[in-house]
This record gives structure tokens, C-alpha cells and sequence, in this order.
């Protein structure tokens, strides 16, 4: 889900950032995943990226949980 705030076109067309994340009643992961996101390589927030989506839409009742590990853990391994 997106919140009301807009991503710039650019990023959206390019899938560096997850179109999807949860938001529900004024509460985001929108701040936290783009955090992590901003430690990822260029060349890698692609693939992150849609893999991330990928688990979020899974229909799983952890998928968020997974999502937001996998991306967690993606981020760790590029933090300094």
C-alpha cells in the first residue's frame, strides 16, 4: 500500500524503491524502508527491490514480517 506522500517518477519507473509497503490508519513502513533502502548498492536496489515486493505481496500472513526481514538483512550487509 502507499501512503499520501508521492515518489518522484523517476524512482518509480527505475524500481529502486518498493512501489508496496504497509500503511494503515496513519501508520507507515514508508520511513524505514526507504532507510534501508538508501544503504543498498545502485546496482543492487533493483533486484532488492522486487524481491522485496514480491514477499509483501505473497498473500502470507508474515509477509510483511518477511519483507522487511529480507530487506533488513540486505541492508546489513552493505552498512558500514
Amino acid at each position: 500500500m502507499r501512503d499520501n506522500r508521492e515518489y518522484p517518477a523517476e524512482l518509480i519507473s527505475l524500481e529502486i524503491y518498493p512501489k508496496f509497503y504497509y500503511c494503515k490508519r496513519g501508520v507507515s513502513d514508508r520511513d524505514w524502508v526507504l532507510s534501508r533502502m538508501t544503504v543498498i548498492p545502485e546496482n543492487k536496489k533493483t533486484e532488492v527491490s522486487r524481491n522485496y515486493t514480491k514477499l509483501f505481496l505473497s498473500g502470507e500472513n508474515s509477509a510483511r514480517k518477511n519483507a522487511n526481514t529480507y530487506l533488513n538483512n540486505e541492508a546489513k550487509k552493505y552498512r558500514e
